[in-house]
């Protein structure tokens, strides 16, 4: 008999209800709010997946204790933050470098040492004009045929280096410094009727440096006698004399010349007595 009508506006107090009376369906939707909640049910659960937006949250109210290990991507830092700061060092390997992006700008002064270096990777276009110096050859390291033909003078001899066994040729030697200068021939020679002596002229291949030279003969005959009679820078006369009751009238004469060689221009030729 007792209905809604019968009730005054807010008649009804907690102290009529029967515990546990209310249910769902007697709770106006968006009638609770946080002051009705009790402490303990505030919990997560509370909250659907993807509810709670930044602008719920308080300015740094994120501390590092609420983020969960590997949730920060790339993607979440602002730009600013990409700096090397980040990396930790020594935390990226070779393999995280795109081909031929190291150039000369990433790398610091004297960083390329020798052990960089592959063994054999420089090669002549690599090396400055001149830069090779004497103090970087080892020792008996220049051979033979590192030399340009020429390439060797007088002024690389030291004195007393080359010696007789040096030579391609057999050179003459004297006593003391003297140069000495050989020359030698063979001339023949005939007798005019019963003539007791004819000269023989021999000229030398090469002028000698003066007159002072020495110059031997003998012929191949037991029956003549060979003496100088003359002599210049150029040639010299040889008087052949034939002995008495001999009538042999021919032969060949040979001759050995030693002195200096050619120094100075020549001078006239000087009669020897």
């Amino acid at each position: 008999a007792v209905n809604g009508q019968h009730l005054q506006p807010d008649s009804i107090t907690g102290g009529h209800l029967a515990e546990q009376s209310v249910e769902e369906r007697h709770v106006k939707p968006g009638s609770i709010t946080l002051e009705h909640l009790a402490e303990e049910v505030y919990t997560s659960d509370l909250l659907p997946d993807g509810s709670i937006t930044g602008a719920k949250l308080a300015e740094q109210s994120v501390e590092e204790r609420h983020l969960r290990p590997g949730i920060i991507k790339l993607e979440h830092l602002a730009e600013e933050t990409n700096i090397s700061e980040l990396l930790q060092a020594g935390s990226i390997p070779g393999n995280k470098l795109l081909p031929g992006s190291v150039g000369t700008l990433q790398l610091s002064t004297d960083a390329v040492g020798t052990t960089e270096l592959q063994d054999e990777a420089v090669d002549s276009g690599k090396i400055a004009p001149f830069s090779v110096q004497s103090r970087h050859l080892v020792e008996e390291s220049v051979q033979g045929y590192h030399l340009a033909p020429g390439a060797v003078s007088a002024e690389h001899l030291v004195p007393g280096t080359v010696n007789p066994e040096h030579l391609s040729f057999r050179p003459v030697q004297t006593a003391g410094s003297r140069e000495a200068f050989q020359q030698f021939g063979m001339t023949a020679f005939m007798f005019n009727g019963d003539a007791e002596s004819v000269e023989v002229t021999v000229t030398f291949d090469e002028s000698f440096g003066h007159t002072g030279y020495v110059l031997v003969a003998m012929t191949n005959q037991p029956f003549f006698h060979a003496s100088l009679k003359s002599r210049s820078l150029h040639e010299a006369v040889i008087e052949i004399v034939r002995l008495r009751e001999n009538s042999q009238f021919y032969g060949v004469v040979s001759w050995i010349a030693i002195g200096s060689p050619q120094a100075k221009p020549a001078v006239n030729q000087v009669p020897f007595d």
